[in-house]
Order: structure tokens, then sequence, then C-alpha cells
């Protein structure tokens, strides 16, 4: 993989390749996984914002595995077009849809309670789901 022109336009820094930190955020998003599953009966919008942390911390582990991390502000943005570029055409309507979920999730975190529907709580925990098992096996082959 090239990412030289996310390199130059300043968005990641090459760091060394440290498998226990990848597993250490593979553990993350799995218990993240977990967790949002769990509060799709007690909160709507923090069962969606968790599952899109779980996707979030697979995407920085994706990158840590390749030996990048993001640079500056916007790290979930940087972290989201890293995947694309790592992962290619096949992932590009997940990542497409992490990248909507992104959008509503910092509008839950931070300005609007109860947007978020049980539909769309549990469509994106089902995601989630999908997204880790397929992310953990791309990060085995890497190793």
């Amino acid at each position: 993989m090239d990412f030289s022109s996310m390199e130059l336009a300043g968005l990641i820094e090459r760091v060394p390749v440290d498998t226990h930190e990848v597993d250490q955020l593979l553990k993350v998003l799995r218990r993240d996984a977990k967790t949002a599953g769990r509060l799709i009966d007690v909160d709507l919008d923090w069962a969606f914002a968790v599952a899109y942390n779980s996707m979030i911390q697979g995407c920085l582990a994706l990158m840590k595995a390749y030996g990048y991390r993001p640079r500056g502000v916007n790290k979930h943005i940087i972290a989201i077009r890293f995947a694309r570029e790592a992962l290619g055409e096949g992932w590009r309507k997940v990542l497409s849809r992490l990248d909507r979920i992104r959008k509503k999730r910092h509008r839950v975190v931070y300005e609007v309670a109860g947007l978020i529907s049980e539909y769309e709580a549990k469509e994106t925990i089902e995601l989630a789901s999908g997204f880790i098992e397929d992310l953990e096996r791309e990060i085995a082959a890497l190793r």
C-alpha cells in the first residue's frame, strides 16, 4: 500500500508496528461492540455512539498494523480515509456508511438527545459486528 499522499498532506505519520498496541485496540473494539449491544435497552443514542466507537477503534488498529497513526485534528476522519486507502473498493460501501455514522454520532454526543431510533441503533450495532469480524481478518493477514 502506498500512503505517501496522506503522509505528504500531514495527515498521518509513520510509527513502529506494535502488535501489543494493535491487540489492545482490538480488545477495545470488541468491548465496545458488546457494550453497544447491552445499551440498546438503556439508551439508543449511546448504543449508537458506542457501536461507532468500536468501528473507529478498528480503523485505528488497522492504521497501527500498517505502522501509521493520524496526525493533528480530525483523527476519526483520517482513520476512515486511511481505511478506504488500505482496504480498497470492496469496503467502499461500509466505510461510506461509517462516515455517515461519524457525522450523526457527533450530533448525538454534542448536540441532540433522542436522535437515534431503535432501528438505527440496532442496524449500527449489526454493522459494527460484521465490520469487526472482517477487519480482524484483514489485520491478521498483515501479521
